[in-house]
Order: structure tokens, then C-alpha cells, then sequence
């Protein structure tokens, strides 16, 4: 499934998750005076398994940790848009998870 639409402003990173549940940071923004939004993520999956990727927001001074406002289990060979929430936040993260026994590869595009 491939529903993203590339400009010439975007760039991409390619990363490795490491297996058994491991978790890679891809994005992060911390604004802890005026909430922002984010910004939405296409996430090519260019391993062997199936990879989970998440929009994670936090609370001032990150009270009661990390919360999931989005997730995704990306299946090999997929492409998925992670739209951002359109709600604003101090603390905000795309995480992307390790459902898989061997090492994780990924291309992510920033947009």
C-alpha cells in the first residue's frame, strides 16, 4: 500500500531496529512552553518482518511517561503514511518497534 506523495523538500533516513521488540526514535520535537504539531512520516519497510510504528505524545514535564496516539504494524514490502495527530503537544515522538526475532531495516521520509 503506497499512498504518499513526494515533494522536493522531502529527504529520508534509512535505520535498523533492533529485533525482539527493540525501538528506534525516527522523529522527535520537544516544546515545552507552546505546544506544536508535528509531522507526518511515510515508512518504507525493507526488512524481513513486520515493524509497528508509532505517534507518541507526552504531557508537560512528561507526566505519566510517553502515550500512543497512533500506531501501525508496517508488513514487509509495505509503505505506510503516518499522518500527524491534529492536536498539539509539548513533547512528541515517531517510534518505530521490532515485532520480529531478527534485525529491522526501514526507510523513513520526512515530509
Amino acid at each position: 500500500m503506497s499512498n504518499n506523495i513526494k515533494h522536493e523538500t522531502d529527504y529520508s533516513h534509512d535505520w535498523t531496529v533492533e529485533p525482539n521488540g527493540g525501538v528506534t526514535e525516527v522523529d522527535s520535537k520537544h516544546t515545552p512552553i507552546i505546544p506544536e504539531v508535528g509531522r507526518s512520516v511515510d515508512i518504507e519497510n525493507t526488512g524481513r518482518g513486520e515493524l509497528t510504528i508509532q505517534y507518541q505524545w507526552g504531557a508537560p514535564f512528561m507526566a505519566g511517561g510517553w502515550k500512543v496516539a497512533k500506531s501501525h504494524v508496517v508488513q514487509r514490502d509495505e509503505t505506510y503514511h503516518l499522518q500527524r495527530p491534529d492536536n498539539a503537544f509539548y513533547h512528541q515522538r515517531i517510534v518505530v518497534i521490532n515485532n520480529g526475532a531478527s534485525r529491522g531495516f526501514c526507510t523513513i521520509y520526512y515530509h
